[in-house]
């Protein structure tokens, strides 16, 4: 009589198989994850750094103006029109419908700034203050509503752009205190 081997064949049981899966759904959604989540930081990244760079330039373009200027002709909370050496009117405009600061100088109209949403110019005065009851009395500065005795424009902003996938957010925020170096005060 000869006995018969069987042929063991392998294989995975249906509980091998089920195991292997969860393992790899699960490790696949955690490296998904962590994509997405690389994925959206480097795009707040990127919106970061243009915010930055847009509003570098903006500032460094309002700080040398204003500080060369020979005076204010007027101001509003959202526009400030200032007059240069030379005599020029240069005016920088919010407008909040299309949040763009644009600088207009002879009719040439440049935009500084995409994505503002908000903007705000004060002015304020270096002549001492008597009025003990002013708020800004033990400050360097004093808030003045008068253009003939402003030497300090005080300016903040804020960008924000979206992310590409519309989820959320960048914003910066600029705010300055420049001195107007020229110009000759009313007394």
């Amino acid at each position: 009589m000869t006995l018969k081997h069987s042929i063991k064949q392998g294989g995975w049981t249906l509980l091998e198989m089920m195991i292997a899966v969860t393992i790899f759904t699960i490790s696949g959604a955690a490296v998904g994850s962590a994509y997405m989540f690389s994925l959206r930081s480097f795009q707040a990244l990127s919106n970061y750094s243009v915010l930055d760079q847009q509003n570098r330039g903006a500032m460094d373009q309002l700080t040398r103006e204003v500080r060369q200027a020979w005076s204010i002709n007027s101001k509003s909370s959202n526009s400030l029109v200032l007059v240069d050496g030379a005599g020029k009117y240069v005016t920088y405009l919010f407008n909040p419908t299309t949040k763009k600061l644009t600088r207009t100088k002879q009719g040439a109209t440049t935009v500084l700034l995409d994505d503002c949403d908000l903007i705000n110019f004060t002015m304020a005065t270096r002549v001492p203050n008597t009025n003990v009851n002013d708020y800004n009395f033990y400050t360097d500065i004093y808030k003045t509503d008068s253009a003939n005795h402003a030497k300090v424009i005080n300016l903040s902003w804020k960008t924000r752009r979206a992310l590409p996938n519309g989820v959320g957010q960048s914003e910066n925020i600029q705010t300055a205190r420049i001195v107007i170096r020229k110009q000759q005060l009313d007394q």
